[in-house]
Protein backbone atom coordinates (compact mmCIF):
# COMPACT_ATOMS: atom_id res chain seq x y z
CA UNK A 1 0.00 0.00 0.00
CA UNK A 2 1.61 3.31 -1.10
CA UNK A 3 0.76 6.64 1.28
CA UNK A 4 -0.37 9.69 -1.16
CA UNK A 5 2.03 12.86 -0.69
CA UNK A 6 -0.78 14.69 0.98
CA UNK A 7 -1.38 12.31 3.38
CA UNK A 8 2.25 11.70 4.57
CA UNK A 9 2.04 15.55 4.71
CA UNK A 10 -0.65 16.01 6.58
CA UNK A 11 0.59 13.38 9.46
CA UNK A 12 4.05 15.14 9.54
CA UNK A 13 1.66 18.06 10.63
CA UNK A 14 -0.65 15.98 12.76
CA UNK A 15 1.13 17.16 16.58
CA UNK A 16 2.47 19.90 15.62
CA UNK A 17 0.92 23.61 16.79
CA UNK A 18 -2.96 23.69 16.37
CA UNK A 19 -5.15 26.25 15.25
CA UNK A 20 -8.63 26.82 16.53
CA UNK A 21 -9.93 25.26 19.70
CA UNK A 22 -13.52 23.25 20.02
CA UNK A 23 -15.71 24.65 22.16
CA UNK A 24 -14.86 22.61 25.17
CA UNK A 25 -11.55 23.95 25.26
CA UNK A 26 -8.06 22.02 24.13
CA UNK A 27 -7.89 20.75 21.20
CA UNK A 28 -9.14 16.66 21.28
CA UNK A 29 -6.78 13.68 21.21
CA UNK A 30 -7.95 10.73 19.20
CA UNK A 31 -5.74 7.57 19.11
CA UNK A 32 -6.39 5.52 16.15
CA UNK A 33 -6.11 1.91 16.49
CA UNK A 34 -5.38 0.18 12.73
CA UNK A 35 -6.17 -3.70 14.33
CA UNK A 36 -4.31 -6.54 14.10
CA UNK A 37 -0.97 -6.24 12.28
CA UNK A 38 2.94 -7.55 11.49
CA UNK A 39 2.21 -11.34 12.31
CA UNK A 40 -1.13 -11.37 12.91
CA UNK A 41 -2.91 -10.25 9.73
CA UNK A 42 -6.38 -10.60 11.12
CA UNK A 43 -9.38 -11.83 9.08
CA UNK A 44 -8.92 -13.02 5.39
CA UNK A 45 -10.96 -13.18 2.63
CA UNK A 46 -10.92 -12.53 -1.19
CA UNK A 47 -7.13 -11.82 -1.44
CA UNK A 48 -7.43 -9.15 1.30
CA UNK A 49 -5.97 -9.15 5.15
CA UNK A 50 -7.70 -7.09 7.41
CA UNK A 51 -4.29 -5.88 9.04
CA UNK A 52 -3.81 -4.26 5.32
CA UNK A 53 -7.65 -2.61 5.31
CA UNK A 54 -7.81 -1.16 8.82
CA UNK A 55 -4.38 0.59 8.12
CA UNK A 56 -5.17 2.20 5.26
CA UNK A 57 -8.31 3.55 6.93
CA UNK A 58 -6.93 4.53 10.02
CA UNK A 59 -4.03 5.94 7.79
CA UNK A 60 -6.66 8.19 6.04
CA UNK A 61 -8.54 9.21 8.74
CA UNK A 62 -5.32 10.46 10.69
CA UNK A 63 -4.24 12.64 7.79
CA UNK A 64 -7.83 14.12 7.14
CA UNK A 65 -7.84 15.20 11.32
CA UNK A 66 -4.27 16.78 9.98
CA UNK A 67 -5.88 18.06 7.19
CA UNK A 68 -8.98 19.74 9.45
CA UNK A 69 -6.93 20.98 11.71
CA UNK A 70 -4.19 22.87 8.97
CA UNK A 71 -7.49 23.92 7.09
CA UNK A 72 -8.41 27.44 8.39
CA UNK A 73 -11.91 27.10 6.42
CA UNK A 74 -14.08 24.84 8.52
CA UNK A 75 -13.99 21.93 10.50
CA UNK A 76 -11.47 22.14 13.88
CA UNK A 77 -8.11 21.29 15.25
CA UNK A 78 -6.70 17.46 16.45
CA UNK A 79 -4.03 15.92 18.05
CA UNK A 80 -3.70 12.46 16.63
CA UNK A 81 -2.00 9.33 18.03
CA UNK A 82 -1.47 6.19 15.82
CA UNK A 83 -1.48 2.76 17.51
CA UNK A 84 0.50 1.73 14.43
CA UNK A 85 1.88 3.31 10.98
CA UNK A 86 3.10 0.12 9.41
CA UNK A 87 2.44 -3.18 9.02
CA UNK A 88 4.26 -4.42 12.73
CA UNK A 89 2.37 -6.11 15.54
CA UNK A 90 1.47 -4.53 18.32
CA UNK A 91 -0.82 -5.90 21.45
CA UNK A 92 -3.73 -5.19 22.69
CA UNK A 93 -2.03 -4.05 26.13
CA UNK A 94 0.55 -1.73 24.06
CA UNK A 95 -2.52 -0.13 22.18
CA UNK A 96 -4.45 0.50 25.75
CA UNK A 97 -1.45 1.71 27.23
CA UNK A 98 -0.24 4.13 24.23
CA UNK A 99 -3.81 5.52 24.76
CA UNK A 100 -3.50 5.66 28.34
CA UNK A 101 -0.32 7.19 28.60
CA UNK A 102 -0.84 9.91 26.54
CA UNK A 103 -3.88 10.56 27.34
CA UNK A 104 -6.40 10.85 24.59
CA UNK A 105 -9.63 11.68 24.65
CA UNK A 106 -10.89 9.12 21.82
CA UNK A 107 -9.98 5.65 21.37
CA UNK A 108 -11.43 4.72 17.77
CA UNK A 109 -10.73 1.10 16.70
CA UNK A 110 -10.57 0.23 13.16
CA UNK A 111 -11.54 -3.10 12.28
CA UNK A 112 -13.38 -5.68 9.31
CA UNK A 113 -15.72 -8.60 10.32
CA UNK A 114 -15.17 -12.25 9.50
CA UNK A 115 -17.47 -15.16 9.57
CA UNK A 116 -17.88 -18.91 8.72
CA UNK A 117 -20.70 -18.24 6.75
CA UNK A 118 -20.11 -15.73 3.77
CA UNK A 119 -23.55 -14.29 3.59
CA UNK A 120 -23.49 -12.39 6.83
CA UNK A 121 -22.89 -9.21 6.11
CA UNK A 122 -23.10 -5.31 7.04
CA UNK A 123 -21.49 -2.46 9.72
CA UNK A 124 -21.74 -2.50 13.07
CA UNK A 125 -19.72 -0.26 15.71
CA UNK A 126 -19.10 -1.16 19.30
CA UNK A 127 -18.94 0.92 22.61
CA UNK A 128 -18.30 -1.36 25.66
CA UNK A 129 -21.98 -0.22 27.58
CA UNK A 130 -24.65 1.75 26.81
CA UNK A 131 -25.60 5.40 28.30
CA UNK A 132 -21.56 6.60 28.35
CA UNK A 133 -20.18 8.86 25.92
CA UNK A 134 -18.60 6.03 24.05
CA UNK A 135 -21.81 4.76 23.01
CA UNK A 136 -22.56 8.71 21.86
CA UNK A 137 -19.74 8.65 19.55
CA UNK A 138 -20.31 5.23 18.47
CA UNK A 139 -23.84 5.84 17.52
CA UNK A 140 -22.45 8.95 14.87
CA UNK A 141 -19.74 6.53 13.69
CA UNK A 142 -22.55 4.27 12.94
CA UNK A 143 -24.93 6.53 11.30
CA UNK A 144 -22.07 8.39 9.27
CA UNK A 145 -20.53 4.80 8.26
CA UNK A 146 -24.15 3.28 6.90
CA UNK A 147 -24.54 6.92 5.29
CA UNK A 148 -21.14 6.51 3.43
CA UNK A 149 -21.40 2.99 2.34
CA UNK A 150 -24.92 1.59 2.39
CA UNK A 151 -24.06 -1.87 3.93
CA UNK A 152 -26.69 -3.67 6.25
CA UNK A 153 -26.73 -1.71 9.30
CA UNK A 154 -26.33 -4.12 12.18
CA UNK A 155 -26.62 -1.60 14.36
CA UNK A 156 -25.00 -0.16 17.46
CA UNK A 157 -23.31 -2.46 19.98
CA UNK A 158 -21.69 -3.31 23.08
CA UNK A 159 -18.64 -5.93 23.65
CA UNK A 160 -16.35 -7.04 26.15
CA UNK A 161 -13.22 -6.21 24.06
CA UNK A 162 -10.35 -5.58 25.40
CA UNK A 163 -9.53 -2.14 23.63
CA UNK A 164 -13.01 -0.98 24.86
CA UNK A 165 -12.84 -2.61 28.64
CA UNK A 166 -9.55 -0.96 29.24
CA UNK A 167 -9.02 2.48 27.48
CA UNK A 168 -9.96 4.85 30.70
CA UNK A 169 -10.98 7.37 27.79
CA UNK A 170 -14.50 6.82 25.49
CA UNK A 171 -13.57 3.94 23.30
CA UNK A 172 -15.22 2.68 19.81
CA UNK A 173 -14.50 0.06 17.42
CA UNK A 174 -16.00 -0.37 13.79
CA UNK A 175 -16.69 -3.51 12.26
CA UNK A 176 -16.50 -1.86 8.62
CA UNK A 177 -17.88 -4.89 6.79
CA UNK A 178 -17.42 -8.26 6.40
CA UNK A 179 -14.25 -9.22 4.43
CA UNK A 180 -15.83 -13.00 3.87
CA UNK A 181 -18.63 -11.65 2.18
CA UNK A 182 -19.20 -10.97 -1.94
CA UNK A 183 -21.16 -7.48 -1.68
CA UNK A 184 -19.01 -6.19 1.36
CA UNK A 185 -15.57 -6.88 0.28
CA UNK A 186 -16.36 -4.40 -2.97
CA UNK A 187 -15.86 -1.96 -0.42
CA UNK A 188 -12.99 -3.09 2.01
CA UNK A 189 -11.26 -3.68 -1.46
CA UNK A 190 -11.78 0.13 -2.69
CA UNK A 191 -9.48 2.85 -2.25
CA UNK A 192 -12.70 5.37 -3.23
CA UNK A 193 -14.66 3.77 -0.59
CA UNK A 194 -12.30 3.37 1.91
CA UNK A 195 -11.56 7.32 1.96
CA UNK A 196 -15.41 7.53 2.25
CA UNK A 197 -15.30 5.15 5.10
CA UNK A 198 -12.37 7.65 7.12
CA UNK A 199 -14.38 10.89 6.20
CA UNK A 200 -17.46 9.01 7.61
CA UNK A 201 -15.29 8.94 11.10
CA UNK A 202 -14.02 12.26 10.50
CA UNK A 203 -17.62 13.69 10.11
CA UNK A 204 -18.77 11.68 13.59
CA UNK A 205 -15.83 12.80 15.29
CA UNK A 206 -16.54 16.37 14.50
CA UNK A 207 -19.88 16.07 15.28
CA UNK A 208 -19.44 15.00 18.58
CA UNK A 209 -17.23 17.39 19.57
CA UNK A 210 -19.51 20.25 18.55
CA UNK A 211 -17.65 21.10 15.27
CA UNK A 212 -19.52 21.81 12.21
CA UNK A 213 -19.20 19.02 9.44
CA UNK A 214 -16.42 20.30 7.08
CA UNK A 215 -14.35 17.95 4.43
CA UNK A 216 -11.44 19.96 4.69
CA UNK A 217 -9.34 19.33 1.32
CA UNK A 218 -5.22 19.44 0.32
CA UNK A 219 -3.84 21.68 -2.82
CA UNK A 220 -3.26 19.78 -5.51
CA UNK A 221 0.42 17.99 -5.37
CA UNK A 222 2.87 16.26 -7.98
CA UNK A 223 3.79 12.66 -8.12
CA UNK A 224 6.17 10.56 -10.10
CA UNK A 225 8.41 11.92 -12.18
CA UNK A 226 8.03 13.48 -15.62
CA UNK A 227 10.15 11.47 -19.09
CA UNK A 228 12.53 13.21 -20.42
CA UNK A 229 11.38 14.53 -23.90
CA UNK A 230 13.69 13.68 -26.91
CA UNK A 231 15.29 17.57 -27.01
CA UNK A 232 16.75 16.71 -23.27
CA UNK A 233 14.26 18.98 -21.37
CA UNK A 234 11.86 18.00 -18.35
CA UNK A 235 7.96 18.35 -19.18
CA UNK A 236 5.87 20.25 -15.90
CA UNK A 237 2.67 19.10 -15.03
CA UNK A 238 0.60 22.82 -13.62
CA UNK A 239 -3.13 24.01 -12.84
CA UNK A 240 -5.15 26.81 -12.08
CA UNK A 241 -8.32 27.16 -10.00
CA UNK A 242 -9.55 24.48 -7.82
CA UNK A 243 -10.87 20.90 -8.08
CA UNK A 244 -14.31 21.96 -6.83
CA UNK A 245 -18.11 20.42 -7.77
CA UNK A 246 -19.17 24.26 -7.02
CA UNK A 247 -17.82 27.56 -7.35
CA UNK A 248 -17.31 29.99 -10.26
CA UNK A 249 -14.25 28.81 -12.11
CA UNK A 250 -13.26 25.49 -13.40
CA UNK A 251 -9.91 23.10 -12.86
CA UNK A 252 -7.14 23.91 -15.35
CA UNK A 253 -4.70 21.68 -16.01
CA UNK A 254 -1.83 22.35 -18.49
CA UNK A 255 1.44 20.78 -19.07
CA UNK A 256 4.90 22.69 -20.18
CA UNK A 257 8.08 21.74 -21.91
CA UNK A 258 6.76 19.32 -24.18
CA UNK A 259 7.75 18.82 -27.70
CA UNK A 260 6.36 21.61 -29.94
CA UNK A 261 4.02 20.34 -32.89
CA UNK A 262 3.16 16.96 -31.05
CA UNK A 263 -0.78 15.19 -30.28
CA UNK A 264 -1.32 14.44 -26.74
CA UNK A 265 -4.25 13.43 -24.39
CA UNK A 266 -4.44 13.85 -20.60
CA UNK A 267 -5.58 10.57 -18.60
CA UNK A 268 -6.60 10.83 -15.37
CA UNK A 269 -7.57 7.60 -12.90
CA UNK A 270 -9.07 7.20 -9.21
CA UNK A 271 -6.43 5.12 -7.65
CA UNK A 272 -2.27 5.89 -7.92
CA UNK A 273 0.06 3.56 -9.08
CA UNK A 274 4.11 4.27 -9.77
CA UNK A 275 5.09 1.56 -12.53
CA UNK A 276 7.54 1.57 -15.28
CA UNK A 277 6.18 2.00 -18.81
CA UNK A 278 7.73 3.21 -21.93
CA UNK A 279 10.41 4.50 -20.11
CA UNK A 280 8.80 6.64 -17.84
CA UNK A 281 6.24 6.16 -15.08
CA UNK A 282 2.97 5.19 -15.01
CA UNK A 283 1.01 7.36 -12.22
CA UNK A 284 -2.46 6.27 -12.46
CA UNK A 285 -4.02 2.88 -11.96
CA UNK A 286 -6.55 1.13 -14.49
CA UNK A 287 -9.59 2.06 -15.41
CA UNK A 288 -8.17 5.64 -16.91
CA UNK A 289 -10.48 8.08 -18.40
CA UNK A 290 -9.36 10.23 -21.74
CA UNK A 291 -9.69 13.50 -22.03
CA UNK A 292 -10.20 15.15 -25.38
CA UNK A 293 -7.29 15.43 -27.44
CA UNK A 294 -4.62 18.20 -27.58
CA UNK A 295 -2.25 19.84 -29.82
CA UNK A 296 1.19 21.40 -28.16
CA UNK A 297 1.47 24.09 -31.20
CA UNK A 298 4.72 25.72 -32.53
CA UNK A 299 5.95 24.79 -36.13
CA UNK A 300 8.00 22.34 -38.37
CA UNK A 301 10.75 22.53 -36.23
CA UNK A 302 10.60 20.42 -32.73
CA UNK A 303 11.25 22.81 -29.32
CA UNK A 304 10.63 22.40 -25.64
CA UNK A 305 7.65 25.25 -25.83
CA UNK A 306 5.16 22.98 -26.68
CA UNK A 307 2.05 22.80 -24.32
CA UNK A 308 -1.00 21.63 -23.67
CA UNK A 309 -4.31 22.43 -21.74
CA UNK A 310 -7.21 20.92 -20.44
CA UNK A 311 -10.45 21.97 -18.64
CA UNK A 312 -11.36 19.66 -15.89
CA UNK A 313 -14.67 20.72 -15.96
CA UNK A 314 -17.24 20.68 -12.86
CA UNK A 315 -19.90 18.94 -15.19
CA UNK A 316 -17.30 16.88 -16.32
CA UNK A 317 -16.61 15.38 -12.97
CA UNK A 318 -20.00 14.65 -12.39
CA UNK A 319 -20.76 13.04 -15.26
CA UNK A 320 -18.10 10.97 -13.86
CA UNK A 321 -19.00 10.28 -10.86
CA UNK A 322 -17.05 11.99 -9.29
CA UNK A 323 -17.93 13.35 -5.23
CA UNK A 324 -16.09 15.50 -2.88
CA UNK A 325 -13.02 13.55 -0.75
CA UNK A 326 -12.50 11.36 -4.24
CA UNK A 327 -9.04 11.95 -5.70
CA UNK A 328 -7.81 11.94 -9.41
CA UNK A 329 -4.19 11.21 -10.94
CA UNK A 330 -4.14 12.87 -13.94
CA UNK A 331 -1.04 12.80 -16.59
CA UNK A 332 -0.42 14.18 -19.99
CA UNK A 333 0.76 11.54 -22.45
CA UNK A 334 2.33 12.71 -25.87
CA UNK A 335 3.94 11.63 -29.10
CA UNK A 336 7.35 11.74 -28.86
CA UNK A 337 8.64 10.00 -32.18
CA UNK A 338 12.47 11.34 -32.27
CA UNK A 339 12.47 9.35 -28.10
CA UNK A 340 15.83 7.68 -27.79
CA UNK A 341 14.11 4.93 -26.12
CA UNK A 342 12.13 3.79 -29.38
CA UNK A 343 8.73 4.26 -28.04
CA UNK A 344 7.49 7.14 -29.23
CA UNK A 345 5.86 8.26 -26.15
CA UNK A 346 6.22 11.42 -23.86
CA UNK A 347 4.85 11.81 -20.16
CA UNK A 348 4.52 14.78 -17.55
CA UNK A 349 4.55 13.90 -14.42
CA UNK A 350 1.16 13.85 -12.83
CA UNK A 351 -1.45 15.65 -10.73
CA UNK A 352 -3.20 14.43 -7.61
CA UNK A 353 -5.79 16.30 -6.60
CA UNK A 354 -8.52 15.61 -4.44
CA UNK A 355 -12.35 16.94 -4.95
CA UNK A 356 -13.78 19.20 -3.11
CA UNK A 357 -17.36 20.27 -2.66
Amino acid sequence: MSTAPWVALALTCLLGPSIGAPTGGGVPRICIDPGHGGWDPGALGFGLEEADVNLDVALRLAALLGADTLDESGGGAWDVMLTREANGYVSLADRVAMANAWPADHFVSIHCNAFGDPAANGTETYSFAEGIEAAAVRDRIQERMIDAWDLTDRGSKTANFYVLRETVMPATLTEMGFITNSVDVLWLGSAQERQAAAVAHLFALQEHHGFGVYLPFPPPSVRCEAKVNSLGCLPAIHWTGSPTLSGADDFHITASGVVSNQPGLLFWGREAQEVPFAGGTLCARQPLVREAAVHSGGGATPTCAGMFHAVFSQASMVANGLAPGMTIHAQFWYRDPAHPDGTGIGMTDALEAVIGF
